[in-house]
């Protein structure tokens, strides 16, 4: 008997309650079980206030709060304060009220000097100052081996500001810039135009350096068998680098119109050719050299070949005049026509004449 009364007791224990979020006990809980009938009596927490006791008894196994069932409230911190140029938002909890926070932003045109931009209600009342934002404006007044190209010294955001760069000096992120939240979208600045020693295959140049200053000239010579890209040998130090800039090349690739190279080039295709090579050809059937030769040998000079690759028909006419052709008498010209063409496939239309009546 005695064991099942100590056990009908248990029945109606409780556990330690939950924790409040906004109320605290007033004495320490270290049980774990509690008899019914105990009531336990709570305190608001830092940032609550209370206007009636709060208590919770154990009954029948549950903690259940005493009449009336109200809660701790927040502590009103007010108006978080108005912002010149800035508006706010509620972006945490529903009222100015323990808790909560509030964000400022600044208006267009404008930017946030703070530190902090938003305000938290705590126990005490709000934290940070109001934030303050100003206008904001970019300074332009002088540009170090430059001149700005407006009048203005004070730029709103939004508006560009245009430079130049004195003789020798050119922009570093060009030659413009932008009025931003953050100041200038590009630096106003203009540095040394500096040139540094090219690069130079097959070739050398004078007088080296380790680097060039604006109108500095330097003088290129190639190896042989090599020729510049771009005439001349001398390139000056420009803004936009070496001008010209010292590029070799070999010769232009070989072709032959209407003629053949010699076997052996046929066979490993020595192209493009250096300065000084040379190559034998001949003329198709129909065709010869300038020379009136069979073979004729070409050399590369300068990247051209001499002699010039000029060719000739084996007829009187040249490729590309006009006969005129008379018939003998009784005949006349097939389709009336008595103008020929020297190709290089031989006249055309072919000379013919022909009976009157006959095709």
């Amino acid at each position: 008997m005695l064991f099942l009364f100590h056990w009908f007791l248990a029945e109606d224990d409780c556990g330690p309650p939950l924790r409040r979020e906004s109320e605290q006990p007033m004495e320490e809980l270290n049980e774990d079980t509690y008899v019914h009938g105990r009531i336990i009596s709570y305190k608001c927490r830092p940032g609550y206030v209370k206007a009636w006791p709060i208590k919770l008894q154990c009954n029948d196994g549950v903690w259940r709060q005493l009449q009336p069932t109200k809660n701790c409230t927040g502590v009103s911190c007010g108006h978080p304060g108005d912002s010149d140029y800035a508006s706010f938002e509620l972006t945490h909890g529903k009222d100015f009220t323990f808790g909560a926070r509030v964000t400022y932003t600044c208006n267009e045109g404008y930017k946030m000097l703070s530190q902090y931009k938003h305000r938290d209600c705590r126990a005490n009342g709000w934290t940070n100052e109001v934030p303050h934002c100003e206008k904001i404006t970019c300074q332009a007044d002088y540009i170090e081996n430059g001149n700005l190209l407006s009048q203005k010294f004070i730029y709103k955001e939004g508006e560009r500001v245009r430079f130049s760069c004195n003789e020798g000096y050119t922009d570093v992120n060009g030659p413009d810039a932008l009025c931003t939240e953050n100041g200038w979208s590009t630096k106003l600045q203009c540095k040394e135009i500096q040139c540094f020693p090219p690069e130079v295959r097959n070739g050398q140049f004078r007088p080296r350096r380790d680097q060039y200053t604006y109108n500095d000239v330097i003088h290129t010579t190639c190896n042989e068998g090599f020729v510049l890209e771009r005439p001349g040998k001398v390139s000056k130090c420009t803004k936009n680098g070496w001008d010209p800039h010292p590029a070799w090349r070999t010769t232009i690739d070989f072709r032959i119109e209407n003629g053949i190279m010699a076997e052996r080039y046929e066979w490993y295709k020595p192209f493009p050719l250096r300065e000084g090579q040379t190559i034998d050809f001949r003329c198709e059937h129909g065709f010869l050299p300038a020379n009136q030769q069979t073979w004729q040998r070409a050399t590369c000079i300068n990247s051209r070949y001499e002699p010039e690759l000029k060719y000739i028909a084996k007829y009187k006419q040249n490729k590309g005049n006009n006969m005129l052709f008379v018939c003998d008498m009784g005949y006349s010209p097939a389709n009336q026509q008595s103008t020929v063409t020297c190709t290089k496939n031989g006249w055309f239309p072919t000379p013919r004449c022909i009976l009157p009546g006959k095709l």
